[in-house]
């Protein structure tokens, strides 16, 4: 099962194509369950999400410091991240502040 965080323009693509073949739950700020839905996939809580095997972020560049702060509690014991450069001012997303 696959946990998508963020249905923006990215979210959408990934939810779609992946729940062709993957149940996958989406959550989103904003309510948009209907857009979700159409996707094949499955509306959620942020903590539904952050307890599935796989979770993406699917949120601007600019908040995803702030989402994996505020996620970190919530992922599944035993969770293993990526490390990943994604821009200017953010050059270490993992830092000791979610990777407990």
């Amino acid at each position: 099962m696959i946990g998508i965080i963020g249905f923006g323009r990215f979210g959408k693509l990934t939810a779609r194509y992946l729940a062709e073949d993957f149940e996958v739950f989406v959550f989103n700020r904003t309510d948009k369950s209907a857009e979700i839905k159409k996707a094949g996939a499955r509306n959620a809580s942020l903590k539904t999400v952050c307890q599935q095997k796989i979770v993406i972020l699917c949120v601007p560049i600019s908040t995803f410091k702030e989402v994996l702060v505020e996620i970190g509690p919530l992922l599944k014991e035993g969770f293993c991240g990526c490390r990943c450069l994604l821009g200017k001012g953010l050059s270490d997303p993992m830092d000791e502040s979610v990777a407990a």
